[in-house]
């Protein structure tokens, strides 16, 4: 119904054009016709079954990387071929359909999801093993960038099962943000870091443990958390004995 429809749009002009134009559409009617349930979900998937798979590839790796992120960086990692202008095309294509938006930044220009709903909707439909995929290898093409955010570093190691590459990158980006003065941020990553480190498997990593416990103790003393700073200075002594 059109208060269904006005209701799932959310208030946005454009998933409301979306919607009304899916409701007449010959896939909605030859579906599940028009008194089924029509949501912004549906309409983003029958948009990305129409785009041609270069396209579809680099919408996925945008979606998975969460936030914007450089348009050489996504290229690469979807394995774009920049020199004959796929990678310029399929942007062209997806911000033409509105699923992506770019902005010129100092040294380049960044790409991203148009919307939470599109960005959800991509990432939710893929299976793990895409997943990982994707994770693995915008990890790698961020990587390979000067400068690159250790944080955003982590979470993609994290995503794509590197649990110890993972480690490291939260370490560092925790130094980094104590560095700043973040130190409830720095805490946090600092925690990560051990979370994710695997003593059993890395002895050396185990080796390194009291000290991280001690910096993750100091940031959260510059936090305000004394009771949570003391106790991983005790954390620390035990393992340092």
């Amino acid at each position: 119904s059109a208060k269904a429809i006005a209701r799932e749009s959310g208030g946005s002009p454009f998933f409301l054009n979306e919607l009304v134009r899916y409701a007449l559409s010959g896939e909605a009617l030859s579906g599940e016709g028009v008194t089924g349930e029509i949501t912004v979900d549906r309409v983003i998937q029958a948009r990305v079954k129409q785009l041609p798979e270069p396209d579809r590839r680099l919408l996925e790796f945008v979606a998975v990387a969460s936030k914007p992120i450089r348009l050489e960086a996504v290229w690469n990692a979807a394995g774009l071929d920049v020199a004959h202008g796929d990678a310029q095309g399929a942007v062209s294509t997806l911000r033409g359909a509105r699923l992506v938006r770019t902005r010129e930044i100092a040294d380049g220009e960044e790409i991203e999801s148009s919307h939470d709903r599109v960005r959800e909707t991509i990432v939710g439909h893929l299976s793990k093993e895409a997943l990982r995929e994707c994770h693995r290898n915008l990890a790698m093409a961020l990587v390979a960038l000067p400068d690159s955010d250790p944080e955003t570093l982590a979470q993609h190691y994290y995503g794509a099962g590197e649990l110890s590459s993972a480690a490291e990158y939260a370490l560092r980006a925790a130094d980094r943000a104590a560095e700043a003065l973040a130190f409830d941020r720095a805490a946090d990553l600092y925690r990560m870091a051990l979370d994710l480190r695997p003593r059993a498997l890395h002895p050396e990593d185990a080796r390194r443990e009291p000290g991280l416990y001690v910096k993750l103790a100091q940031a959260l003393v510059n936090a305000g958390r004394g009771f949570q700073a003391a106790q991983n200075f005790l954390a620390a002594a035990d393992l340092d004995r």
